[in-house]
């Protein structure tokens, strides 16, 4: 649907003070869009599975976290879709928190299932992008704090990409979250882990396994939070790297 400034501009010819004004209006348009997104806090992004409904367990967990970390001052993003990405907007609207929303635009894909294009109702700003532009829409995402959830091929996209940013250095090397049972992520992690360390394909790479945490509870995440802002975390390039791949919290 074309609404706003793009309207009167696709509905003919005009005079060129028109135009001017239209072109103004594109402007304030996209300068309001920008702004929305301006956090005075740090910024949680939640990845997660777009099939999760609202009695499977782990989406009870993740209520649990998103909302200590809500309430603790953090801003929340998602990918706007269902399922995970539904819980982290729901919590932050329901506390009075800025809830916004990275949105892919998957009108034009013949291959998706239904499910990953419902956009969920619980946001207050939202950008969309183009399929073509899902790098450029991650490193938008004002990732301070990524935390991962039980997923598919599109949350292990997200995962490899913080992986990729922390190692080329386009990011500081602040703590991910990868929130689930112990044994899941080492299914995911460690065998691709220990494969590239065997094949000598990460060598002075290694380091980037100390910026994932794995957590059971809220109590765990928001220790590591602490732990990383009064200095005490281990990561980084300095630090030695995991040895699964990744940390486990106690």
């Amino acid at each position: 649907q074309v609404v706003g400034a793009e309207k009167l501009f696709l509905s003919g010819r005009r005079k060129r003070g028109e135009d001017l004004e239209s072109a103004v209006r594109f402007f304030l348009e996209f300068l309001h869009g920008f702004e929305s997104f301006e956090f005075e806090g740090p910024c949680v992004t939640v990845f997660g599975s777009a099939r999760f409904p609202e009695r499977h367990r782990y989406y009870e967990l993740a209520r649990e976290l998103g909302r200590a970390l809500v309430q603790a001052g953090y801003a929340v993003m998602t990918g706007g879709g269902p399922g995970i990405m539904e819980l982290g907007n729901r919590v932050a609207k329901n506390l009075g928190i800025l809830s916004c929303a990275n949105i892919v635009d998957f009108r034009n894909s013949r291959n998706l299932n239904i499910q990953e294009q419902k956009q969920n109702p619980y946001i207050d700003a939202k950008m969309t992008y183009r399929l073509d532009r899902l790098v450029e829409r991650q490193a938008e995402f004002h990732l301070d704090f990524p935390i991962i959830l039980t997923g598919g091929i599109g949350t292990d996209f997200e995962y490899c990409l913080e992986e990729v940013r922390r190692k080329v250095g386009a990011v500081s090397p602040t703590p991910v979250l990868l929130f689930g049972e112990v044994d899941y992520w080492r299914k995911k992690i460690t065998s691709r882990f220990f494969c590239n360390l065997q094949a000598g394909t990460i060598t002075h790479s290694e380091w980037v396994s100390n910026c994932f945490y794995c957590i059971q509870t809220a109590r765990q995440g928001l220790a590591v939070y602490r732990d990383f802002f009064l200095g005490k975390l281990p990561i980084g390039a300095n630090n030695p790297p995991a040895k699964e791949g990744f940390v486990i919290v106690d």
